[in-house]
């Protein structure tokens, strides 16, 4: 089992977004001066939104349901690392509930795509997410492998060469062509269950 990258609170570039509006609006001298400071204080301590911009760019790509700190920890910066199959992951967050292995149920919200941005299939809906078994070859073998090992509340980026993929036959109907690398963006939302 691959180990989990690890994780910082803070962005590269120093404070959160929203620790830095804090510290502005103190700058521009509001009659308290120990009120503005103790507000930019706390707002320093707060962990920063689920995928909330800042200038190192160490969000999410894209736009998944937020997260609460108590289902996920932000990976920043996030590192990608290429598992022994070949697929690549990179984790924007890291879970805090049950780690899907194989034999166990698991719900995703997704979004597929090809390396230029096209997106062939999604399922963002939180309430009604796509569900699979995790060894039952459900599902091509390079989400399988790539979502293996996450942790409930995680978002992750899968990277499928196209042999764990659907291969030189394509799917869809044309939808998916022959030998395409495909880009999973996911969230787990759950394990276990059916």
């Amino acid at each position: 089992r691959e180990a989990a990258p690890a994780a910082a609170l803070e962005p590269a570039g120093g404070a959160s977004k929203r620790a830095r509006r804090a510290e502005a609006k103190a700058a521009k001298g509001p009659a308290d001066g120990a009120a503005a400071a103790a507000a930019a204080a706390a707002a320093a301590r707060e962990p920063p939104a689920a995928y909330e911009p800042d200038d190192a760019g160490t969000r999410a790509p894209w736009k998944l349901p937020k997260l609460g700190s108590s289902e996920a920890m932000l990976v920043r910066p996030p590192k990608p690392r290429t598992l022994g199959s070949g697929v690549r992951v990179t984790d924007y967050a890291v879970g805090k509930g049950d780690v899907a292995r194989n034999g166990r149920a698991v719900r995703i919200a997704y979004e597929g795509m090809f390396p230029n941005g096209k997106v062939f299939d999604k399922n963002l809906n939180r309430a009604k997410p796509f569900k699979f078994l995790l060894g039952a070859q459900e599902v091509v073998r390079g989400m399988e492998l790539g979502v293996s090992g996450m942790r409930a509340g995680g978002c992750r980026e899968i990277v499928i060469p196209p042999a764990l993929g659907y291969g030189a036959e394509g799917a869809g109907g044309g939808r998916v062509p022959p030998h395409q690398t495909l880009v999973f963006r996911v969230m787990l939302l759950g394990v276990g269950g059916r």
